[in-house]
């Protein structure tokens, strides 16, 4: 049986519960100003994934899955009584779909920014869309990154430039750049996930609950794929764009970004 995973709980109201699920190398603690929002009208609960604040290690034999990330989560809200709001950034969109298809009945609503499952693709080299072959490539022998510290600087380098452009690591603040290279363990076991991990297209079939998909659409002809294929697959979705915003827009644009998931939350339950 897998440990909990770490979470914040917001309990100063008895209303109705919103699930924050946090992005590769990042924590709980992004989502501050959406708690802020938040609170006093919500129950708020924020978990910390495998490997970030408190929560355990992934420490099994084989690579890290979205469904293994997911299921603790799942039995983690096995005592809501009622439907609840699901929110995630990045990975953690991916994993608040997976969860969303494997329990519809308990999801109010479900706001993703930019999911990063790309496995669901089915990419070739008549596609406009990068081959999922090429970004394999890109990133390498992940296991060999994960078990050699010496290369986290160069992998969070090439992560951060893949999904903000070229040359855009060199120009974070040493301090950010050194709070992502420390956070780089677990992550590279999330970007196996976000490779391999299969999503049921079928499942998500069976969502019904109002879905936000939020993405830049200028970010990497990929993740744009994704996001518009998962939404694609939802029955009840919209599209929100952010243009020129960026793949970490609910950090760096948290107002902007927290303004739309907060009204999907309020008027699409």
């Amino acid at each position: 049986m897998l440990e909990r995973l770490e979470y914040a709980e917001e309990v100063e109201a008895s209303w109705e519960t919103v699930v924050l699920l946090h992005g590769a190398a990042s924590h709980s603690g992004q989502w501050r100003s959406l708690i802020d929002r938040l609170r006093g009208d919500y129950r708020i609960i924020a978990f910390n994934q495998f490997g970030y604040g408190r929560s355990p290690r992934w420490n099994a034999d084989q690579a890290m899955t979205f469904a293994d990330q997911a299921q603790p989560i799942i039995d983690s809200l096995k005592a809501e009584h009622r439907p609840f709001h699901l929110v995630g950034h990045s990975h953690g969109g991916s994993i608040a779909a997976l969860i969303a298809s494997r329990v519809p009945e308990r999801i109010k609503t479900l706001s993703v920014y930019e999911p990063n499952a790309f496995g669901i693709l089915k990419c070739d080299s008549s596609s406009d869309v990068l081959p999922l072959a090429e970004i394999r490539a890109q990133f390498g022998d992940l296991e060999e990154h994960r078990s050699n510290i010496e290369r986290y600087p160069l992998f969070a380098e090439e992560l951060l430039n893949f999904w903000l452009g070229a040359g855009e690591w060199s120009r974070l603040p040493v301090r950010l750049r050194e709070q992502l290279i420390a956070m780089m363990e677990p992550t590279i076991g999330e970007v196996y996930a976000a490779l391999n991990s299969p999503i049921n297209l079928d499942a998500l079939k069976t969502i019904q609950a109002k879905v936000s998909v939020l993405y830049d659409p200028l970010t990497p002809p990929l993740a744009r794929a994704v996001s518009e294929h998962l939404c694609q697959m939802m029955p009840s979705c919209h599209v929100h764009t952010f243009e020129g915003r960026g793949h970490l827009a609910p950090i760096f644009y948290a107002e902007q970004v927290n303004e739309v998931i907060v009204e999907h939350i309020i008027n699409g339950g």
